[in-house]
């Protein structure tokens, strides 16, 4: 049996248009970002900037400017947009532990967070494709998704190791806003 394209591994399912599990994650994504204010509001001023993330928390700048981004989010596409992963959340709920947050608290973070990723999976396509939908919304999207494709195939070039997954997400996402784009 010959292997799929790479082109074709993630692109063959149709871009995200269902507005009920776009909802799905709108909503969860609300929920976790209410669980991320009540684990960080100890630690962090009451509007939180880079910098403490950084320094409070102890993240590295990639993980703090995408929380950041996440908890200052005003309207549906940034905030679906700059979730941060489960794993980055998972680091923010050990950096909340080791500062007295409680293992309840940082617990329902992380029921949050795996809720998100459970309500990004119902979207046809994953995560590609609720950033595919969202870029047939907005054209700045559709640009961040075209530059976050180029930066992933440029970190492959440096760090061969993530060859198969870089190559498969990079492709699905630029694949997905490309369609979409001629769609308009």
């Amino acid at each position: 049996m010959a292997a799929k394209p790479i082109s074709a591994a993630r692109t063959s399912r149709a871009p995200a248009r269902d507005d009920k599990s776009l909802h799905e994650a709108t909503v969860a994504a609300r929920a976790l970002r209410g669980q991320l204010q009540r684990v960080t509001r100890s630690i962090l001023p009451a509007e939180p900037r880079l910098r403490d993330w950084m320094t409070h928390l102890s993240l590295d700048k990639s993980l703090a400017s995408r929380a950041n981004r996440f908890m200052q989010s005003d309207d549906e596409q940034s905030l679906l947009r700059d979730v941060p992963s489960l794993t980055g959340m998972t680091i923010i709920a050990d950096a909340c532990r080791q500062h007295g947050v409680g293992p309840r608290t940082t617990q329902a973070l992380l029921d949050a967070a795996q809720a998100w990723e459970a309500a990004v999976q119902r979207v046809p396509g994953g995560r590609a494709g609720l950033r595919a939908a969202l870029s047939a919304r907005a054209d700045t999207v559709r640009e961040d998704v075209e530059r976050d494709a180029g930066r992933m195939l440029f970190q492959l070039q440096l760090d061969p190791r993530f060859a198969a997954e870089s190559v498969v997400l990079a492709m699905g996402s630029a694949t997905a806003a490309e369609q979409l784009g001629k769609s308009q």
